[in-house]
């Protein structure tokens, strides 16, 4: 299916909805951070005061009479009812979009519930769909990941195209000793980090673009998408670069190189030579399947830290349904900061990788304790209906 571009300029007006809590900070980080024309954001929740904490984008309250603007109480039934009590509404959304981004953290009531059938609202729209869910902590208990994965069933069998991030992979790269809400920044952060990336894609505008059409025929290939990134300082480097994208860590149960569709966005501070940008193309064709559909763009970015930055998705990688249950691995997320140089790429995040070992040479820092509570009783906070949680600020 061809998808025609509706934007005045010729750039594809991005549509991004974050559903439920964390969906919500996400997104509402992503319109803080983003500034584009052809970007809106809209957060959606059951949870009226949480949307009142969002920093920037349109708040859509769903299910008003049903929850009272109380959320969902942790249960998908609830986020669901409240979705379609708003049906007409969130049909309305998008009008006049080219692409979905839905992001959305599962297990509890709104992001599991609505999530599946907004997704299917879009699709009915003949609107491509994105989807960037997150799978929660193991011992957020057992009912919240049935219900994660549940949603996460739905979701694969409507969106083009699912990217997920288990929360239970990043806490095996920061280690046990890690704080407790270190750790959820640092989810939140690698959330976000994919997002941007997929929306960098398509509104970056350099010599050698990925268009829209591009961008959904790699990633509506059928199985799993995982998402690599890593920066170079040198020209020199940027095979181990690429490398380090390619064959993070991070993941174990995924291998980038089977995948049947790759995007590869190369961006730069300054002009690099030809053998170079030859080189990383080179580089990621020698580590595919010959039949890998492979699409790749480079941008000049002069507000650039770092000379060379390279993304790597791969698509169509698995699509069996084991790997989802048994040990909630269905898509795992691949971020390296690391540097093809003696000098590490900084990142925000308040905690670096813990034991991460990569072929690309770095230095890397054990993961320091910041916060006094246990994981447990963040997550036991977690798991009170919403109103209640606002209710004891109060």
């Amino acid at each position: 299916m061809i998808f025609t571009v509706d934007g005045d300029n010729g750039m594809p007006k991005i549509l991004v909805l974050g559903v439920g809590g964390c969906g919500c900070n996400t997104s509402s980080t992503i319109g803080d951070a983003i500034e584009d024309d052809n970007l809106k954001i809209i957060n959606i929740n059951t949870d009226a005061s949480a949307l009142e904490r969002c920093k920037s984008g349109e708040n859509f309250l769903i299910g008003r009479s049903l929850t009272n603007g109380f959320g969902a109480g942790a249960r998908p039934e609830v986020g669901l009812d409240a979705a379609k009590e708003n049906e007409d509404d969130l049909k309305a959304l998008f009008d006049g979009q080219d692409i979905i981004f839905i992001t959305a953290g599962l297990g509890g009531g709104t992001g599991t519930g609505a999530t599946p059938f907004i997704i299917e609202l879009a699709r009915n729209s003949n609107k491509p769909v994105i989807c960037i869910p997150t799978l929660p902590f193991k011992t957020e208990g057992e009912l919240r990941m049935k219900n994660a994965l549940e949603g996460l069933k739905q979701i694969k069998q409507l969106a083009n195209a699912v990217v997920t991030l288990p929360n239970d992979n990043i806490l095996e790269t920061l280690g046990e000793s890690v704080g407790v809400f270190s750790a959820f920044k640092h989810a939140d952060r690698m959330l976000e980090d994919t997002l941007r990336a997929l929306i960098d894609m398509l509104t970056s505008t350099g010599y050698v673009n990925i268009d829209l059409n591009d961008f959904i025929t790699v990633m509506s290939q059928t199985g799993d998408a995982i998402l690599g990134t890593s920066k170079a300082d040198d020209q020199s480097a940027v095979e181990l670069a690429v490398k380090a994208a390619v064959n993070n860590p991070i993941y174990q149960d995924r291998d980038m190189t089977l995948a049947k569709g790759a995007l590869v966005q190369v961006n730069v501070r300054e002009e690099i030579t030809m053998g170079t940008y030859n080189k990383i193309n080179d580089t990621i064709t020698s580590m595919l399947k010959p039949s890998t559909l492979l699409v790749s763009g480079i941008t000049e970015k002069p507000d650039m830290q770092h000379l060379i930055e390279i993304f790597v998705i791969g698509t169509g990688i698995s699509d069996t349904e084991e790997s989802v249950l048994e040990g909630c691995q269905s898509i795992k997320l691949a971020v390296s900061n690391e540097t093809p140089k003696d000098t590490v790429s900084q990142t925000e995040a308040p905690v670096t990788v813990k034991k991460l070992e990569t072929n690309v040479k770095g230095n890397t820092v054990a993961a320091t304790r910041t916060e006094p509570e246990t994981r447990r009783e963040a997550m036991e906070y977690l798991n009170i209906p919403a109103f209640l949680r606002n209710s004891k600020k109060n």
